[in-house]
C-alpha cells in the first residue's frame, strides 16, 4: 500500500469513527492492529484515543502481537491499563482462548471492565491483582495518568492494593501463558523475581523496560537486562525514545542494553507474517 491509499484509507477510517462517535457519544470507535474496537472510558482518555486514530500508540507491539498469538491461546495482560491489549487479543484467541487482564487499579479496572463490556469480551476475566515477588499487598501510587500508575512496597501514600507471583497467578487460574505482555511502570524486577519458571514456558514475551522508574526504586537495570536472556527466548528491540538506539527488529545482546526507556520482544525469533 503506497502514502497517497494509506492517507486514503485513514480518511475514510476517521470519518467512519466520527459518524459512530456522533451516534453514539458514551463510546467512540478506533482500530488495534487490524481490528475495530468500542472504547467507552474515551473521555478520560482523550490523548491515547488521538494517538491511536494518528497510528502513533505502540503500532509495532500491537503488530507483534497480532503475530504472535494463535487461536487457541491463553494471554496474559500484566498492567491490563483501560485493555487495548486484552482486547486485540481477545480476538486473536477467539473463542477457545482466553484472557487474564491482569490491573490493580480500581478506578482503571472499571474503565477496564466498561470496554470489555463494550465490545462482549467475553473470553476475558479480570484479575484484580498486582503481580509482584510474593503474594501480600502493597501500595498503588497514582501517576500523571492512569497509564502511569506504580506499584510499591517502599512507604508512600496510595491506595493499598493485593499482590502475587506470576507462579502463583498461573496455579490459582489453572492456566499458564502462551504469550505474555508486561508493562508494569518500573515494577519489572519484583514482576520478573520468581517468575522465571512460567516466563521460561511462554512462547513469546512483550516486555516494556522502564530504565528511568527502576533507577528511581533503587534496582540495577542492566542487570535485570542481563537477566532477560536467562529465560530461554531471544531478545529483540521493538522501539524507544531515546537517541541512538537500535532498528526495530534487532536482535540484542546481554552486555548492550539500549538507552533510554523501551519495549522488547522476546521469542524464539523476530515474527513475519507469513
Amino acid at each position: 500500500m503506497n502514502r497517497t491509499q494509506n492517507t486514503f484509507r485513514l480518511g475514510v477510517e476517521r470519518t467512519i469513527d466520527l459518524f459512530l462517535t456522533l451516534r453514539n457519544p458514551e463510546a467512540v470507535r478506533v482500530h488495534l492492529g487490524q481490528e475495530a474496537f468500542l472504547i467507552r472510558s474515551w473521555k478520560e482518555h482523550r490523548w491515547w484515543i488521538h494517538r491511536v486514530r494518528r497510528r502513533s500508540w505502540e503500532v509495532n507491539e500491537l503488530r507483534l502481537l497480532s503475530l504472535a498469538l494463535r487461536p487457541g491461546d491463553v494471554f496474559f495482560d500484566v498492567g491490563a491499563w483501560v485493555g487495548p491489549y486484552s482486547l486485540l487479543a481477545s480476538r486473536l484467541v477467539g473463542d477457545q482462548g482466553c484472557v487474564f487482564a491482569f490491573e490493580p487499579s480500581l478506578e482503571t479496572r472499571n474503565h477496564l471492565m466498561l470496554n470489555l463490556d463494550a465490545n462482549r469480551a467475553s473470553n476475558v476475566r479480570v484479575v484484580p491483582l498486582a503481580i509482584s515477588d510474593e503474594v501480600g499487598d502493597a501500595t498503588l501510587v497514582h501517576g500523571s495518568t492512569t497509564s502511569r500508575n506504580l506499584v510499591t512496597r517502599a512507604s508512600a501514600e496510595g491506595l493499598r492494593v493485593r499482590t502475587t507471583t506470576l507462579a502463583q497467578a498461573c496455579s490459582e487460574l489453572g492456566h499458564r501463558p502462551d504469550v505474555i505482555k508486561l508493562d508494569v511502570e518500573g515494577s519489572e524486577a519484583s514482576t520478573l523475581r520468581g517468575s522465571e519458571e512460567a516466563l521460561a514456558d511462554a512462547r513469546s514475551i512483550l516486555l516494556e523496560f522502564h530504565t528511568d522508574q527502576l533507577r528511581a526504586r533503587g534496582e540495577k537495570p542492566t542487570e535485570l537486562f542481563r537477566a532477560l536472556f536467562a529465560l530461554g527466548n531471544r531478545v529483540f528491540f521493538i522501539e524507544g525514545k531515546a537517541s541512538g538506539v537500535p532498528a526495530t527488529g534487532t536482535e540484542l545482546k546481554p552486555d548492550r542494553p539500549p538507552p533510554g526507556n523501551f519495549s522488547l520482544l522476546l521469542s524464539p525469533e523476530w515474527p513475519e507474517p507469513s
